[in-house]
């Protein structure tokens, strides 16, 4: 099964939308699994995971409801952007170290747990799905249409991802 949502996401099709409409539930409804699962085992530890330090961070002088713009400007728009540039970067880095294929991959997959890990040990783990999808995405993109392409559309497929788990982020919120 997993094999056959690789050879889904390696297989860049003419129309960006299509692709896009097709890869996002491969990123998304495992990442909601494995998100959850932690969740859960986390919880039954009885850990802090620290996710609540960077929902209820604020900035002085910014209402509650600019602060939600302000945090998902740069969780839907900015991270995207800068960190798939990031990506780029990286690929260019690993390509230099003769990589095959997966090195790249499993490369790339093992930068954003780092990188990730930094803020809140478990993100690392939560993210590992979403950007092994993208490094696919991306080398699939890279690959058919060249680097433009490729981050166009992994930026994208990133901020669609972000926005809708920002989005679940703002439901008990707005429940209330």
């Amino acid at each position: 099964m997993i094999g056959a949502l690789i050879r889904t996401v390696r297989r860049a099709e003419p129309s960006v939308a299509a692709y896009v409409l097709r890869v996002l539930p491969i990123i998304i409804i495992p990442a909601l699994i494995i998100s959850g699962l932690l969740a859960y085992i986390v919880s039954a530890l009885g850990v802090d995971a620290g996710y609540d330090d960077i929902l209820s961070e604020e900035i002085p002088g910014l209402s509650p409801l600019m602060m939600t713009i302000f945090t998902a400007v740069s969780v839907v728009i900015l991270a995207p952007v800068i960190e798939t540039l990031m990506m780029a970067a990286v690929f260019w880095g690993l390509r230099k170290m003769k990589l095959p294929y997966w090195g790249l991959v499993v490369g790339q997959v093992a930068f954003w747990i780092a990188l990730h890990s930094l803020q809140v040990p478990i993100w690392g783990i939560g993210i590992a799905w979403a950007f092994f999808i993208f490094s696919i995405a991306y080398l699939a993109w890279d690959e058919k249409g060249g680097m433009g392409q490729a981050f166009g559309v992994v930026t994208l497929l990133h901020a669609l991802n972000n926005l809708f788990f920002f989005g679940l982020t703002l439901l008990p919120e707005m429940a209330t």
